[in-house]
């Protein structure tokens, strides 16, 4: 269908409340809420570059954690992480599970302990507890299903790829 609108030139509107068919199918996406917009965007802008923690975790899985920012890096419990927008402060950053990869724990990166791996066919789903002084964090990480550590398990952590930063107004949600 989606070819053959764009074989005719053909401007269409889709309604729908399933993300994963407007992230699919959309060239534009519209985020509305109480009839306003939140957002409008490219799909990929508008899951890697959401405007808040709102529309952040409508359109995927997201983990959300504490952060310093000094300019274009944020420091985190899982290490420094480049950020999308210069920030300056204290606040949270958003990541995305794929973001968060496995490595050998004291590999030099920031450990953590697998609280559950959910095996979903190609990829499996973990929940990661990484200890800090201030605290326990809880991330979300994606990985490969052949390489898919069990529950109990040390691992060790890094972020790939820029994160996006709270604004001071939504610092506060999780």
């Amino acid at each position: 269908m989606t070819a053959a609108l764009a074989a005719t030139g053909t401007t269409t509107v889709l309604v729908t409340h399933d993300r994963v068919e407007a992230l699919s199918i959309a060239s534009r996406v519209a985020l509305l809420r109480d009839g306003a917009i939140l957002q409008e965007d490219t799909p990929t802008g508008l899951y890697h570059r959401p405007v808040d923690h709102q529309v952040a975790a409508f359109v995927g899985d997201l983990t959300v954690v504490p952060a310093a920012f000094r300019g274009t890096v944020a420091d985190t419990p899982l290490g420094a992480v480049p950020l999308r927008h210069d920030q300056h402060g204290t606040g949270r950053v958003f990541l995305r599970p794929e973001q968060v990869e496995i490595t050998e724990p004291g590999a030099g990166h920031t450990d953590a302990t697998v609280l559950t791996a959910d095996f979903r066919g190609a990829d499996g789903l973990l929940a990661l507890r990484v200890g800090t002084p201030s605290g326990d964090v809880d991330v979300t990480a994606r990985c490969a299903a052949h390489h898919l550590p069990a529950a109990g398990q040390r691992v060790g952590v890094r972020v790939s790829g820029p994160a996006t930063a709270t604004a001071p107004a939504d610092s506060d949600a999780t």
